[in-house]
């Protein structure tokens, strides 16, 4: 995973009769941690490249699109290793893993019903800044950064703040070393 701040690198499963910049489809997000070595949201949770995130957008609840949400916490920041992300996906149950331990489990019949109408394509990605994964209202921002992602000025001075070096980009590529795709028995965790 990249450190950087603002960086976000995302691995997905998106329906195969979707396109991932357009739809607002439902979709598993297997692997994503935001790149700032540091950053809080307003509860002050910590949220930065330290914290893991798997999900499954589902619209099962009037047409709205919610996030199903589970969290892996780490010593360091995830972009300082390897590591092996993983989504088992049954036909009663998405269970999330990374190195090989299980941090979450989604059981509920709605959500797994509307994730398992359409087939999947792998997308593996990454952004830098934007309003959708830095949303000015979750996040505490840091006291160095004087400008928020809503800001009709936000491109411009998102790269004059990270030309000025106030933004650190340690390590701003996302590398993989390998994909793999299996099929599982039923009974697997």
């Amino acid at each position: 995973m990249p450190i950087g701040d603002w960086l976000f690198p995302y691995l997905l499963l998106q329906p195969n009769n979707t396109e991932v910049e357009f739809d607002n489809q439902p979709h598993i997000r297997v692997a994503y941690v935001r790149g700032n070595p540091k950053l809080r949201d307003y509860a002050l949770n910590e949220i930065g490249g330290n914290m893991l995130f798997g999900s499954i957008f589902s619209n099962t609840a009037n047409d709205f699109l919610l996030e199903y949400l589970y969290t892996k916490p780490h010593e360091s920041h995830y972009g300082e290793a390897f590591h092996i992300y993983t989504v088992i996906k049954h036909r009663d149950r998405i269970i999330f893993k990374v190195d090989g331990v299980t941090y979450g489990t989604i059981t509920d019949k709605m959500i797994i019903d509307d994730i398992n109408k359409n087939e999947h394509y792998i997308v593996i990605g990454l952004t830098a800044g934007g309003t959708i994964n830095f949303r000015d209202e979750y996040f505490a921002y840091p006291d160095n950064i004087d400008f928020k992602m809503s800001n009709p000025k936000a491109p411009v001075l998102f790269f004059e703040d990270i030309s000025g070096n106030s933004t650190k980009w340690e390590h701003p590529k996302l590398v993989i070393d390998y994909v793999r795709v299996y099929t599982t028995h039923p009974d697997e965790n």
